[in-house]
């Protein structure tokens, strides 16, 4: 971050090499989104001397046909989906006169198939390297969308979970998923922000969950954010209620210390609708 904020020393993961483009055909036509593939000398060598059995995100993706979605299939101020001519300046029709906390929305899919079946195995069983990969993936889905951004101006915080979590689940995982995205885009990786345990989001309302996650969050410490652009990045985004304290609270911190980032997005990996 230059003078304005020092990179966060992270333990380095190790990322599994990619060698060919799930999408080739249209490469031309759609912005470089997909991962590559290893070559099957490389993966005999992975099986045979380094004991990993379990195939790539971008080979499981070449399997399943997975493509990231293009920027115009989804509305960039929500992130819900929409076609190219249904969103203006004010969003879409999901999203118009809504309140959001953030300036940009960005998401590599919807929260489904292949993406729902990845993201829960590294969220539930540590799978450190996948969370990689998908975090590389994300990376090249913001990459073109960066292209004005000085990478000394670029700070990619991940949404905390709460230490509890965290050991109980053996992984931090939006924070292996920013380490992805910051391989490909650059920028510093800052876990700027603390969290206060509460009851698990999965099964509440829309109401009960704004009321559980509502105050959870703080900056820590004292960041030097200003001028800089801010991504929250994530796993999941069901409501909304989590990335919005979450940008709330971002904010809110920032402005007690002075400082004012040139904008803040949200970056979820997977976005459920409906």
């Amino acid at each position: 971050m230059g003078a304005n904020a020092a990179p966060v020393a992270m333990r380095p993961e190790p990322v599994a090499a990619c060698d060919r483009r799930a999408v080739e055909s249209d490469a031309s036509s759609r912005p470089s989104t997909a991962p590559l593939v290893l070559p099957s000398a490389l993966r005999r060598i992975e099986t045979t001397f380094f004991g990993l059995t379990r195939p790539t995100f971008a080979d499981r993706a070449a399997d399943a046909g997975w493509r990231p979605d293009l920027p115009d299939a989804y509305c960039p101020r929500c992130a819900g989906s929409a076609g190219p001519h249904e969103c203006d300046g004010e969003g879409c029709r999901a999203c118009r006169g809504e309140k959001v906390g953030w300036d940009r929305a960005v998401r590599l899919g919807l929260y489904e198939g292949l993406l729902r079946e990845c993201i829960h195995e590294v969220k539930f069983s540590a799978w450190r390297r996948l969370g990689l990969d998908l975090g590389r993936q994300m990376g090249e889905q913001l990459k073109p969308l960066l292209a004005g951004v000085d990478g000394d101006r670029l700070v990619l915080i991940p949404v905390p979970s709460t230490l509890w979590r965290r050991l109980s689940r053996g992984i931090d995982h939006t924070g292996t998923l920013a380490r992805g995205v910051r391989a490909v885009v650059g920028g510093t990786v800052a876990p700027a922000l603390k969290r206060r345990h509460r009851q698990p989001q999965v099964g509440l309302s829309n109401t009960q969950r704004r009321r559980n996650v509502a105050g959870t969050m703080r900056v820590r410490g004292y960041p030097r954010f200003e001028g800089c652009t801010l991504v929250l990045v994530d796993d999941v985004r069901t409501t909304g209620a989590t990335m919005m304290e979450a940008c709330r609270a971002l904010r809110a911190g920032l402005k007690e210390r002075g400082q004012t980032a040139a904008g803040v997005w949200c970056c979820t990996l997977g976005v459920v609708e409906g």
